[in-house]
């Protein structure tokens, strides 16, 4: 029987990238979106989260913003493998197979 383990790795590996990819986009879409329902009767325009910080030149709540998106997407995308695509899932087996004391 071929090992399971490179393609289980590769699988993960996709998994993440892919994500990390769809976390990222929708921590950008939150973020432009987030913040700016509030404050839309003020005399003050609406601004969203990443619109307002990158006016002031603040980058880095921008980048822990889409960063932790783009990281907790990657791993619920890993836990949400099957069981069944795990390489050490060994399937349903007869009972009478797996007993080796008959013989």
């Amino acid at each position: 029987m071929q090992n399971k383990w490179p393609d289980f790795l590769f699988k993960v590996a996709v998994r993440f990238f892919c994500g990390v990819f769809v976390g990222v986009i929708l921590g950008v879409v939150v973020g432009f979106f987030w913040g700016s329902g509030g404050r839309r009767y003020h005399s003050r325009p609406a601004k969203s989260f990443i619109v307002e910080h990158l006016n002031r030149d603040d980058y880095w709540p921008v980048v822990f913003w889409v960063g932790a998106w783009g990281l907790g997407a990657g791993i619920i995308s890993i836990f949400t493998i099957p069981h069944w695509q795990a390489p050490w899932y060994k399937g349903i087996r007869n009972r009478d197979e797996d007993d080796h004391s008959q013989t």
